[in-house]
């Protein structure tokens, strides 16, 4: 409302641009607000994992691109202190690495619960391609994820004997 009245008081092309904004960002609001009522979780559960899906993919072709020596826009290029084959950082269509890594982490952890209830095969081999994808960002909060990922597993049926040592090793790893 403030831009709209600023608008019809000052019609300078900061004013025009204000007004547009919020009207940008009012849609933004409307359309996520919108598609969050008329969709259920499990919908929305599907398309973020089938985005991490895709961005997984071209970070791990990316990455095996500039193995090939092959530069492309998918993998961050420089020396690093550590490196795997040719220093490389995938990224896929992100600007930075790490960015790409905070997108995959819900996803990860989305796929992770689905594996622990449902227990098929596609998503063990989703979640392989997911955490593949993360860690060839080479980001330091790979170590993060794999304690929460041991966490995650604490509380399975099928570490119980081994719950202690999970906990030690995720402490540590923090």
């Amino acid at each position: 409302i403030y831009s709209f009245i600023h608008l019809l008081l000052f019609r300078d092309g900061s004013s025009v641009l204000g007004f547009l904004i919020s009207i940008y960002s009012f849609l933004i609001y409307f359309i996520f607000k919108t598609y969050l009522i008329n969709f259920k979780k499990n919908d929305l559960d599907k398309i973020l994992i089938f985005i991490a899906l895709i961005a997984s993919l071209l970070s791990i072709v990316g990455w095996i691109l500039v193995q090939l020596n092959i530069n492309n826009l998918m993998v961050l290029t420089y020396d690093y202190p550590i490196s795997i084959g040719k220093a490389g950082r995938s990224r896929a269509l992100f600007e930075p690495p790490n960015s790409l890594f905070f997108f995959l982490v819900f996803p990860t952890l989305i796929v992770l619960d689905k594996l622990n209830y449902l227990d098929k095969k596609q998503y063990a081999i989703i979640l392989f391609i997911v955490l593949l994808g993360s860690f060839l960002t080479f980001s330091k909060s790979n170590v993060l994820l794999f304690a929460v990922i041991l966490f995650y597993y604490a509380y399975n049926k099928f570490f119980k004997n081994y719950k202690n040592i999970i906990y030690v090793l995720a402490l540590f790893l923090i």
